[in-house]
């Protein structure tokens, strides 16, 4: 079960949705023969099906996961994990966002019988961070802020992890852009990048810097390299089989134009 995962988790760094995949996704959950593992296998369809949009799968599954750790209290580490994919894929649907909120609240609660195992440490920088994005979605800059700088205290005490950081500076851009401090806003873009480049796991995190940078630049009045910045944005999307940022490109790409 954990090498199907893997070999998953590796194919999404190249391609975020395929048949390959979600193909081995579902052969973990079919081999899967202990509850760990059955919980393991549902966690990463609920990743997926969250990469690649499809929340109400990612959500259903994620349910069935939540509701396996509840019936076995011997292995409730996996809760927190359980609880911020929940989270997120509330949030990032926008179908609850007061859900998604509580979830992120409770997975940090409980992480806290757990600070000894670095994934729920991994997990409790990945709930900060969305209550930051939370925060900046719903126009309170200083509360996601405080939420990122939170979410990088913990990431900081887990090894090798660039492209969390490197997530961590492009928030972190995002809301000091919309709270108009551009050129801090801009430090944090060039120190994504940086990471990013450095990064042999670079996920969709290059695409959505490329968007964040072009939407730097066109509030800047830099048309023609927003445009130029949103096509290469578009063109990485649609070679990663990143569906939700295409439509994000091309959807910011017609509103400069306008």
């Amino acid at each position: 079960v954990d090498l199907h995962l893997a070999k998953a988790a590796y194919i999404g760094l190249e391609r975020n949705e395929g048949p390959e995949r979600l193909g081995l996704h579902q052969l973990a959950f079919t081999e899967a023969t202990s509850v760990e593992e059955k919980i393991k296998a549902l966690l990463g369809l609920v990743s997926y099906y969250s990469s690649i949009s499809e929340y109400g799968r990612a959500i259903e599954f994620g349910k069935q996961a939540l509701s396996l750790v509840a019936s076995h209290p011997a292995l409730d580490r996996y809760s927190c994990e359980t609880l911020t994919l929940l989270g997120v894929s509330y949030f990032t649907s926008f179908e609850d966002v007061t859900l998604a909120r509580r979830y992120f609240q409770e997975a940090i609660q409980k992480s806290k019988d757990f600070m000894d195992d670095l994934k729920v440490v991994r997990v409790l920088a990945t709930a900060w961070h969305y209550l930051g994005r939370l925060e900046d979605a719903e126009g309170r800059s200083r509360e996601a802020i405080e939420n990122y700088i939170q979410s990088e205290f913990y990431q900081e005490q887990c090894p090798d992890e660039l492209m969390s950081v490197a997530f961590y500076h492009l928030r972190m851009g995002e809301t000091l852009m919309t709270a108009g401090v551009m050129d801090h806003a801009h430090d944090h873009f060039i120190q994504s990048q940086r990471l990013f480049h450095k990064s042999d796991n670079r996920s969709t995190g290059e695409v959505q810097l490329n968007l964040a940078l072009a939407t730097y630049y066109a509030v800047q009045g830099q048309r023609q390299k927003a445009e130029e910045v949103y096509r290469n944005a578009i063109q990485r999307a649609q070679n990663k089989g990143f569906v939700r940022g295409e439509l994000l490109g091309l959807g910011s790409l017609f509103g400069s134009a306008a």
